[in-house]
C-alpha cells in the first residue's frame, strides 16, 4: 500500500478522517496532513490560511504557505517570503 509506514516492526495503514490521514501507532498517533497548513491548524489552533493577512510586530503579511511547523509570511516591503512561528502571528477575525 502507497501510505503504509513501518512502526515496531509493524505494518501501519493510515485511516482516513476527512483530510487528514491519522496514523494508529498504539501509544499516540501521527496526524499527517495533505496540506501542511491543516496540520498547522490543528495543531496550534490558529486559522492559517494560504492568502491570510496576518500580522508580526506591528508589520502586516501575507500567508504564502508553511515550511513543516512553521507559516510562511511575505511581509509588506519584502520580496520574499520567511518562515514564523503559528504563534507568534496575528491572525484577524473573518
Amino acid at each position: 500500500m502507497k501510505n503504509t509506514q513501518m512502526i515496531n516492526n509493524q505494518k501501519m495503514h493510515p485511516i482516513k478522517t476527512g483530510d487528514l490521514n491519522v496514523m494508529p501507532t498504539g501509544r499516540k498517533e501521527i496526524i499527517m496532513a495533505h496540506d501542511p497548513l491543516e496540520y498547522i491548524r490543528s495543531c496550534y489552533n490558529v486559522p492559517a490560511k494560504k492568502g491570510k493577512i496576518v500580522k508580526y510586530k506591528d508589520k502586516l503579511g501575507m500567508i504564502t504557505g508553511a515550511s513543516g511547523p512553521y507559516v510562511k509570511v511575505r511581509l509588506d516591503g519584502e520580496k520574499s517570503a520567511h518562515p514564523y512561528h503559528p504563534s507568534d502571528l496575528g491572525y484577524n477575525p473573518a
